[in-house]
């Protein structure tokens, strides 16, 4: 392992250490993340990723949907294609929240996304760090957009969507005719 290498994985686990208090091992692969949980209040969420083509975001920005009223207004809102206007997803929205994000980044093919999600009960809020990873050099500009579900956290609790770029944040929209 070259140097610069083990600086970025020391200043990583540094960084691990002031926010969460101990080592936390990601163990995320496309989408599916284990429980596990810190020393002091904070713990991951599992979530689970939903396959669709009828549920739009525009590029760079992310949706929260969490009552059935929310979501089906933005399906019958946002959505063009006409077999999309009676799909529902399977989800219980009652239980469950959805957020819809949408990221753009150069490179050679369609970015990788990484996603976790975990809860933090002295803050009462719930952070969905997305790490959007490049894929080579290229000059092409792609789209991803990745809908994920977990259970509703309790009453009272905020949720957070957390870009783990330095530029061109996610923002929330309430549409997609809001470009």
């Amino acid at each position: 392992m070259n140097h610069i290498k083990q600086k970025h994985i020391f200043k990583y686990w540094i960084l691990n250490m002031l926010l969460f208090g101990t080592i936390s091992l990601f163990s995320q692969i496309d989408g599916d993340t284990v429980n596990s949980t810190s020393k002091n209040d904070t713990c991951f969420v599992s979530f689970k990723e939903i396959e669709t083509d009828c549920l739009c975001v525009l590029p760079n920005s992310y949706i929260i949907l969490s009552s059935d009223s929310q979501l089906k207004n933005w399906i019958r809102q946002n959505s063009s294609n006409p077999s999309c206007k009676d799909y529902y997803p399977d989800i219980d929205i009652n239980n469950e929240v959805i957020i819809g994000i949408s990221v753009r980044s150069g490179g050679c093919s369609s970015p990788k996304v990484e996603i976790s999600v975990y809860k933090v009960d002295s803050l009462k809020k719930l952070d969905c760090k997305v790490n959007i990873k490049r894929r080579g050099g290229c000059a092409a500009l792609y789209y991803k957009i990745v809908w994920i579900k977990f259970k509703k956290p309790p009453g009272g609790y905020s949720i957070n969507v957390i870009d783990s770029r330095k530029r061109n944040k996610l923002i929330r929209i309430k549409s997609c005719q809001e470009y």
